[in-house]
């Protein structure tokens, strides 16, 4: 677990990301493709264990079609 300020350098480092995040406005979306998946390494695994809406599901299915 980390803070905002280290996620960048994480989330390229990282195998595994788990959300777990909950359901609020200001997390709506949170994992999206320029916050997210375009961060983490080709190989690494998303989980999210968090609420529905904290997943941006269209750039989620998109980072998966693409590599």
């Amino acid at each position: 677990m980390v803070g905002l300020d280290q996620y960048d350098r994480v989330l390229a480092e990282s195998d595994y990301v788990v959300g777990s995040l909950p359901k609020m406005v200001s997390t709506n979306d949170f994992f999206n493709e320029s916050n997210t998946f375009s961060k983490m390494k080709k190989t690494a695994i998303f989980m999210n264990t968090g609420r529905g809406t904290t997943v941006d599901e269209h750039d989620l299915a998109q980072a998966l079609m693409t590599g």
